[in-house]
């Protein structure tokens, strides 16, 4: 027995007709008319505004985890030996990728809030943050070891931050966006 079946089943609508009070945004935001954006544009644009939100949730995240790790580290290991060195550097490293996350995030969130143009910094700092907290948990588990699992924190931590990866575009998703603004004053479509 290869497992259970896997059915798939796609829908599509050609030639359907959505009444003009049903779209959302109203007919206008549909047209192709250049003064107006698109429906789609318009939904898209609203990712410049959530991809700092979650990039701010994955800081956090990958913070709670550090400060954790760091408290336990302080209490239990001993302080003097290769082990308690390894663990500070490795804390070390992961204060630095914390603080280099938040920095994007914040200037993300700056450029939104003032009504500039952020699309690039606002998936830079999501593929960044999601990335870092995902890294820094795991190492936080690792430094752990035994007493990082089995319901403590970080690995409750661990286990959440795995969605920072997907929700609100994934890493590939954040490099594609990153590469058409770089690119695009230069005539290049990506």
């Amino acid at each position: 027995d290869a497992g259970p079946e896997e059915l798939e089943t796609i829908f599509g609508f050609v030639f359907c007709f959505v009444p003009d009070e049903n779209l959302l945004g109203g007919e206008e935001l549909y047209s192709a008319n250049a003064n107006k954006p698109s429906g789609f544009q318009v939904a898209m644009k609203t990712f410049d505004s959530t991809r700092p939100i979650v990039a701010a949730m994955a800081v956090g995240i990958a913070r709670a985890a550090y400060e954790y790790t760091l408290d336990i580290v302080r209490s239990e290991y001993p302080k003097q030996g290769r082990l308690y060195y390894e663990a500070a550097a490795l804390l070390a490293e992961a204060e630095q990728e914390i603080d280099a996350a938040r920095l994007l995030t914040w200037e993300a969130a700056w450029k939104a809030d003032i009504g500039e143009p952020n699309a690039m910094e606002a998936a830079v700092c999501k593929a960044v943050a999601g990335k870092m907290a995902l890294h820094v948990c795991a190492m936080c588990l690792e430094l752990l070891g035994p007493v990082g699992l089995g319901g403590h924190l970080v690995e409750k931590l661990y286990r959440d931050v795995k969605v920072f990866d997907i929700f609100e575009g994934t890493q590939q998703i954040q490099r594609l966006v990153t590469a058409r603004r770089l690119y695009a004053p230069y005539g290049v479509h990506v």
